[in-house]
């Protein structure tokens, strides 16, 4: 047990004297320019773009990296950055520095900004998110990355994400939105619909992060202005979706309940807010990555009828009068 006990002690002298030597040795190297070379060369052949930032830091009592005020360029001379941060923590693993090995456990993103275009649809779609603070947390390669985050959207809005990213790609993400400006989604619908407001609820997405194969929406819209074919809603709105698919072959079902807002149909028929009613239908893929809508039905206390079948007057006033 002595024996056990003094080289033990041996050991746990060596790693002090390791560690005050890190201490005095590593900030000269992580601030030598050809520190700054390699990291920089690193970054650009893992994400294609060039990385500056200010200055490098380290943390001793626990082992981490900081990058200050790292800016990625953007996809052109002339734009601006793709991404940029007040702070980035790089914690290293503790027990992957016994094994000879470096494994970072835990990434703190603070104060950031991202600017991503969505290309999958025609035109292109921009999304800025603003004040990010994110902390991403890997126990090893095999597991999925844990993922927590908030941030502000440029064109009005909060949200929270909460799930996982595996490496190859693959997410399980639940975000929680707070008065998101639906400016961004009406990109998304064909040409004639309408979705204007601002909405607030929980967005489930699942598959590859380029391309989600399931995505379930439980949304209420603040000051909803919507059109679906024939169908207007003004007013507050709750709506549920479940798509499944790509984006060549995505679909599902989606359900509006209308009681609390105005429902007008072909500029016949009023519905006042109060009375009982619902919109549902079915979303299909259409050209250009946008989102096309099918097979609406509306109900009115109870009361069913199709929307095509609706669309002349003569229809329209029968059908009113047995609402």
């Amino acid at each position: 047990m002595r024996r056990f006990v003094h080289a033990a002690l041996g050991v746990a002298v060596l790693a002090a004297l390791a560690l005050a030597a890190l201490a005095v040795l590593l900030p000269a190297l992580v601030a030598s320019d050809a520190a700054r070379a390699r990291v920089a060369a690193a970054a650009e052949a893992a994400l294609g773009r060039e990385l500056r930032y200010e200055r490098l830091e380290l943390g001793m009592l626990s082992p981490a990296l900081v990058m200050v005020a790292p800016v990625m360029a953007g996809a052109t001379s002339g734009a601006p950055p793709f991404a940029e941060a007040h702070r980035v923590t790089l914690r290293v693993a503790k027990l992957s520095l016994l094994a000879r090995s470096l494994w970072i456990d835990q990434i703190v993103v603070e104060g950031a900004t991202l600017r991503l275009e969505d290309a999958a649809v025609e035109p292109a779609v921009p999304w800025e998110l603003r004040k990010i603070e994110a902390k991403l947390r890997g126990e090893s390669p095999e597991v999925p990355v844990r993922v927590e985050a908030s941030f502000e959207l440029a064109r009005g809005g909060r949200a929270r994400v909460q799930g996982s990213v595996t490496l190859a790609g693959k997410i399980d993400l639940v975000l929680t939105l707070e008065d998101v400006a639906l400016a961004y989604a009406a990109a998304y619908l064909e040409a004639g619909a309408r979705l204007a407001g601002a909405v607030s609820g929980t967005l489930a997405l699942e598959g590859p992060a380029r391309n989600p194969r399931r995505i379930s929406a439980r949304l209420a819209l603040r000051d909803g202005d919507v059109r679906l074919e024939a169908i207007t809603l003004r007013g507050p709105l709750r709506v549920e979706a479940d798509l499944a698919g790509g984006l060549d072959a995505r679909s599902g079902r989606f359900v509006v309940d209308a009681t609390d807002a105005e429902l007008v149909f072909g500029g016949s028929y009023r519905k006042p807010p109060g009375i009982s009613a619902t919109v549902s239908g079915r979303v299909v893929s259409g050209p250009g990555g946008v989102l096309a809508i099918d097979d609406v039905k509306l109900r009115v206390r109870g009361r069913e009828a199709s929307a095509r079948r609706l669309q002349t007057r003569s229809d329209a006033l029968a059908w009113d009068g047995r609402v």
